[in-house]
């Protein structure tokens, strides 16, 4: 159970960043 949890974290982190990466880029374009 703890590492379900653990994993949906570092999921979201990661779909978070690549979403601000991605509005970053475009703000740059």
């Amino acid at each position: 159970m703890k590492i379900k949890m653990l994993y949906s974290r570092v999921a979201l982190l990661i779909s978070f960043l690549l979403l601000i990466n991605f509005t970053f880029n475009t703000d740059v374009a």
